[in-house]
């Protein structure tokens, strides 16, 4: 390979986003989840192994403008977030990461511009069993746009404002 190609080449591998070599389940709470737009999308049911609801303790919602949800850690363990673990096939892992790490805004966990940053957890599964995933938490101030959401169900919030 002639030189400059060489560099060329060198310098696109260091650029490029570092592979994940481990398949943690991801516990999603918002649009991701089953039956809702961004589910869809990115074809998780299809790309997925497994989908369980599941619970993540010890966190809070929050509606942004009653668009999408943000969560954070709460220091109250009866606090709740409803949604589901999904466990992605092998195969498109982290191609699939990748992708929602551009939906989430994710630019790395050290950069402050993430408008979410991923986490690991402990959620709960309906029969109790606990399973390691990661998530997206909310890396930006709580703005006058964001308002609890008590139950930490998005679904049942869009049940509800569906309802009036």
């Amino acid at each position: 390979m002639p030189p400059l190609q060489q560099l060329v080449s060198e310098v696109e591998d260091a650029l490029a986003p570092t592979p994940r070599t481990e398949n943690v389940p991801l516990f999603v709470y918002g649009t991701l989840m089953t039956g809702l737009p961004n589910h869809n999308l990115f074809n998780l049911s299809v790309n997925s192994l497994s989908i369980q609801p599941a619970t993540l303790p010890g966190h809070q919602m929050y509606s942004l403008n009653d668009w999408y949800p943000v969560i954070l850690p709460s220091s109250q363990p009866k606090d709740v977030v409803y949604g589901e673990i999904i466990t992605l096939k092998p195969a498109v892992h982290n191609s699939l990461i990748m992708k929602l790490d551009g939906l989430e805004g994710y630019r790395g966990d050290d950069d402050p511009s993430s408008s979410y940053v991923r986490r690991k957890a402990m959620a709960r599964t309906k029969d109790g069993q606990e399973v390691a995933v990661e998530y997206y938490r909310w890396n930006q101030p709580l703005s006058e746009y964001c308002s609890r959401v008590v139950h930490g169900d998005w679904k049942r919030l869009i049940r509800e404002m569906k309802e009036g």
